[in-house]
């Protein structure tokens, strides 16, 4: 049997201030209209929610149950009135971040899920895309903040830059690759196999295409690249295709049979930073999802191998 919640309410203000009158009176009634509504109920019902005694309202044991169900209702209420004031006004808590895909992937979203844990009531909205859409949707205020590589904070001028922790970027191959049988590695030996290229705009793109430059690596045979980075381990893990690739997530990739070279470069190094519009300060929910980027880096330094 359905009950509307109206009386359901109605039965709880009544047990909250004790009479009928002043119940009528908070939820803007008629002691009469009230007292008929309650009778209505207890007729559908077939048993009594309020025994007579006096003036007072004195609940059953069903009336009592039937308020507590009454005043869940009346909280839900209220405190979706009070979010949706707050929406109006603007004064709502909201996360608004951008990354990358690979960043997006490994570091903010598991660092998104840890702070919605712990703060379920703050509104979240993610970006993610590469350096030119990032860029836009920061400058225009769209986001508050994207975590990204430095290279692509150099296109953007005008932006604040904090580093949350050093990266470098390795080159990756399958196991057992000839290279990996080299004692040493030149960057002449790099040319003589073909490489996987990163989507165009991704922050790898950009610095792979900077130090491949540093390097002196003109005659590179690229393959087309794919549309999505992830396919880049199943793509190389049976062939001696190369590519670049982060090498603090490759925990995840478990699954291929992969390795990094044992070849380094300072053009190779790079920084994880939290850009944002050089006016604007990180407030304390941002200060808090930072933290929890550091803690799954942190986890992932600890858990990853030494080669993959």
């Amino acid at each position: 049997m359905k009950i509307d919640a109206k009386y359901l309410i109605q039965i709880s203000a009544i047990i909250e201030t004790g009479t009928f009158q002043a119940a009528a009176t908070m939820l803007g009634l008629t002691q009469p209209a009230l007292s008929r509504n309650i009778r209505m109920v207890e007729e559908r019902i077939g048993q009594p929610i309020f025994l007579k005694s006096g003036r007072k309202a004195q609940p059953t044991d069903l009336g009592m149950r039937l308020a507590q169900e009454g005043l869940a209702i009346k909280r839900a209420q209220d405190a979706a009135s009070l979010y949706l004031t707050s929406i109006k006004s603007g004064s709502v808590d909201r996360l608004r971040v951008g990354a990358p895909p690979g960043i997006a992937r490994h570091l903010v979203c598991p660092a998104i899920s840890l702070f919605i844990a712990d703060h379920p009531e703050i509104l979240i909205d993610i970006s993610i895309g590469n350096s030119k859409e990032l860029a836009e949707k920061l400058a225009d205020g769209r986001t508050d903040l994207v975590i990204g590589p430095l290279s692509a904070v150099d296109q953007w001028p005008g932006m604040k830059i904090s580093k949350l922790f050093d990266d470098r970027i390795g080159i990756l191959c399958r196991k057992n690759h000839p290279l990996t049988r080299q004692a040493v590695i030149t960057p002449h030996d790099l040319t003589k196999y073909k490489w996987l290229q990163h989507p165009n705009g991704t922050p790898i793109r950009l610095q792979t295409d900077a130090a491949f430059s540093i390097l002196g690596l003109q005659d590179i045979q690229w393959v087309l690249p794919p549309d999505n980075a992830s396919f880049i381990f199943p793509l190389i893990s049976n062939c001696d295709l190369l590519s670049t690739m982060p090498r603090w997530p490759l925990f995840y990739t478990q699954a291929f049979s992969l390795d990094f070279l044992d070849f380094d470069h300072p053009a190779l190094s790079r920084s994880i930073n939290v850009i944002r519009r050089r006016n604007s300060d990180l407030s304390k929910i941002h200060n808090i999802l930072l933290k929890k980027i550091k803690i799954i880096f942190s986890n992932m330094q600890d858990a990853k191998p030494a080669s993959i």
